[in-house]
């Protein structure tokens, strides 16, 4: 009896991560398929949104500068020492502060394309899907690296809700692909964020990737064995990084859009070499703290 049980509770994480795959593509397909033709009613002053958006931008890339900074304080300091910790908040802070702003960005863009590059309906409501889904992997490693830092409990029911937060995300970036790759391919001459349906591609597959195996650790730890403070450690890392690597790539992506955006084939640096220096980096740091933990 208690073998059928045991069996029963390992079978019943992967029964609900089908419930909600299943659950959020028959949603977001039905989003997706309406969403190219749904012309957005903009019964606002424009010029009061575009001013929204000048100022946004602004709290956002300082915002988004500060907590690279503060990110890379809290890297070189001693792990669990109060400058460590110092840097963590107030990079947290900033965080808050940039994800805000980028919402506001978004919705502003939703209402009205500002920059003009795109030629349809259809490649804004692309757009707009490419820069939600960053803001779902920010949102997702700042929720869950704090939760690993500030609250070190081995099992919250909150693991549960973010391993589905993520897992949604997964399936919301990879259901795009077909859209700016094939379907529609989104192409933009934006030198703040330039595209081609290869780097968008290569985008929303990256991030459904991360987001699909970080939400399933987060639900199989719900359900598995509780994690030991090395596991909550590397944990911590690894979602907070997740959104460092967000942050670097973005900036980078935005500074070095004029040069990029003359260079359509080389586009897709841009959204390969920023993440893969921070999965590098954090490689290094996981091994550096078990070696440190050990000795």
């Amino acid at each position: 009896m208690h073998q059928i049980s045991e069996k029963t509770n390992n079978n019943f994480p992967k029964k609900l991560i089908a419930i909600i795959a299943i659950l959020g593509l028959l949603i977001l397909g039905i989003r997706l398929i309406l969403a190219p033709v749904q012309e957005v009613q903009a019964g606002v002053d424009i010029a009061a949104w575009l001013k929204f958006s000048q100022i946004s931008e602004h709290i956002h890339a300082l915002s988004a500068c500060t907590f690279l900074a503060l990110s890379v304080g809290a890297i070189i300091t001693r792990k669990g020492s109060e400058n460590h910790k110092i840097y963590g908040k107030l990079g947290l802070l900033a965080l808050l502060l940039g994800l805000l702003s980028s919402a506001i960005l978004l919705i502003d863009l939703t209402i009205e394309d500002p920059s003009g590059v795109y030629t349809s309906r259809v490649m804004i409501n692309e757009n707009n899907s490419i820069l939600f889904t960053l803001l779902i992997t920010g949102s997702y490693g700042g929720m869950t690296g704090y939760r690993w830092a500030a609250l070190p409990q081995p099992k919250l029911d909150l693991d549960l809700v973010s391993g589905g937060f993520a897992i949604l995300g997964s399936i919301f970036s990879i259901a795009l692909i077909p859209f700016v790759v094939i379907l529609d391919p989104i192409t933009a001459g934006d030198v703040g964020f330039p595209l081609t349906p290869f780097s968008a591609g290569l985008l929303l597959a990256g991030e459904s990737v991360l987001l699909g195996t970080f939400g399933y650790n987060d639900i199989t730890g719900f359900y598995g064995k509780k994690a030991s403070k090395t596991e909550r450690v590397i944990k911590h890392a690894y979602r907070t990084m997740i959104t460092v690597g967000a942050a670097f790539a973005a900036i980078s992506i935005v500074h070095l859009g004029p040069v990029f955006v003359n260079y359509p084939n080389l586009v897709w640096l841009l959204y390969f070499v920023p993440p893969s220096i921070i999965v590098a980096l954090t490689i290094y740091l996981k091994v550096n703290y078990i070696a440190s933990a050990k000795s």
